[in-house]
């Protein structure tokens, strides 16, 4: 039976080279398949640098000297605000608590949106919410504490997740002490600095460093073009 097929099928192609019957080539020839060839990156990505253990802990020292210079004078202005030391931390109760919260839905929002878009956000609220509180007034008040907090917990995560992808293992002995002694000089002198502003100047000269400390992490992020 199968020498019949291929018999017939040798007669059928035989008639129609004769009559000059050219069979298309088929779809999946492989001249006509994509190219794999990866196209050559672009200049924007080939300039970009490749962060290192001094570059993650100058970001950390920045966020940290946005949470340092205000984590004195919020409680300050809410009292102020609020009059009443049971209000103040009636507030500081519903904020950490929703805090707490919106740490537990970072990973689904990473899985989501993905890390950058996430810590994008976190630094943009960074450099927001001084001026919410610079406003002076009860609902900027609020509005600074939860974006603060939202801030926070956008930021830490994320952050940790870049340096176990950016650092070899190798380098953590070096990068992680370098962190935490560039973010504890700003803690020793954040504080007192923002209290010392706040007095002097005023609400908004006092936020106006923490706001541009802010910025300053934002541009940042977009100039590694971390994803």
């Amino acid at each position: 039976m199968m020498t019949q097929r291929s018999t017939a099928h040798d007669k059928i192609s035989g008639a129609n080279r004769r009559a000059g019957v050219v069979r298309a080539r088929p779809a999946w020839d492989h001249d006509h398949l994509p190219s794999m060839t990866a196209p050559p990156p672009s200049p924007a990505l080939a300039v970009r640098p490749s962060p290192g253990p001094w570059t993650f802990a100058g970001i950390y020292t920045l966020e940290s000297a946005v949470r340092a210079l205000t984590a004195t004078v919020i409680p300050l202005q809410a009292l102020y605000l609020l009059e009443q030391p049971r209000l103040v931390s009636l507030v500081y109760l519903a904020v950490s608590a929703a805090s707490l919260l919106g740490g537990f839905l970072i990973p689904f929002a990473i899985a989501r949106f993905g890390r950058g878009k996430v810590y994008g956000f976190g630094a943009t609220v960074l450099m927001v919410f001084p001026l919410l509180l610079a406003t002076h007034t009860l609902e900027g008040q609020i509005a600074g504490m939860a974006g603060r907090a939202l801030a926070s917990v956008c930021t830490v995560i994320t952050f940790q997740l870049y340096v176990m992808d950016y650092i070899a293992k190798k380098d953590l002995v070096r990068s992680e002490p370098l962190r935490f002694q560039m973010g504890s000089l700003i803690w020793a002198i954040g504080p007192a600095l923002g209290v010392y502003l706040y007095e002097r100047i005023g609400p908004v000269g006092a936020m106006v460093l923490p706001a541009f400390f802010g910025a300053m992490v934002l541009l940042n992020f977009l100039r590694l073009g971390l994803e």
